[in-house]
């Protein structure tokens, strides 16, 4: 059976614990976060467990509606990020191990 595949708004409270949940099941697989506060836990749980973060769920929705593929490019500092999030990239998943 495929894993179904959800992407997750907002990295509080209800977004952490439904990645700690799916981090578990292996039906679902979790393919980006979606959140604007970027030291909220479910950032840092999402960047531990290789989950891409975004800021705009926007972006994303429209990518996947067109059949555009979703690049993601991983930074290891922020000064990195913030270039490419300049750049316009939609997804960087950024870590430092």
């Amino acid at each position: 059976m495929t894993a179904s595949r959800v992407a997750i708004i907002g990295g509080g409270r209800g977004g952490t614990a439904l990645m700690e949940i799916f981090a578990e099941d292996p039906l679902v697989t979790v393919v980006g976060l979606s959140e604007v506060r970027p030291q909220t836990i479910g950032v840092r749980l999402a960047k531990k467990l290789g989950i891409p973060v975004v800021r705009r769920y926007q972006d994303l929705l429209k990518m996947k509606r067109s059949g555009q593929p979703i690049p993601v490019l991983t930074c290891y500092d922020y000064t990195s990020a913030k270039i490419l999030d300049s750049a316009g990239v939609p997804v960087l998943l950024v870590g430092d191990s």
